[in-house]
């Protein structure tokens, strides 16, 4: 199963505006982690008012940073 998540969506949006969650099956991403990850990206897609790539490399500095700081 896949879920897309798009800012505003309208006719005319492209893939790079999109953001998608996919694997989501027993074996995969869980139900609770595609979730997690749902929950995230709306709330973020919202405070910033974008989704997609734009949001995605949002997403991995946050990451990242938690990382070096010594976070997960």
């Amino acid at each position: 199963m896949g879920i897309y998540l798009t800012y505003e969506p309208r006719a005319g949006r492209v893939d790079a505006e999109r953001n998608c969650i996919s694997n989501i099956r027993e074996g995969g991403l869980s139900y609770a982690e595609a979730a997690n990850k749902l929950h995230y990206l709306m709330c973020e897609s919202r405070r910033l008012k974008l989704s997609g790539v734009q949001l995605k490399e949002q997403e991995q500095t946050r990451a990242l940073r938690s990382n070096r700081d010594g976070r997960e």
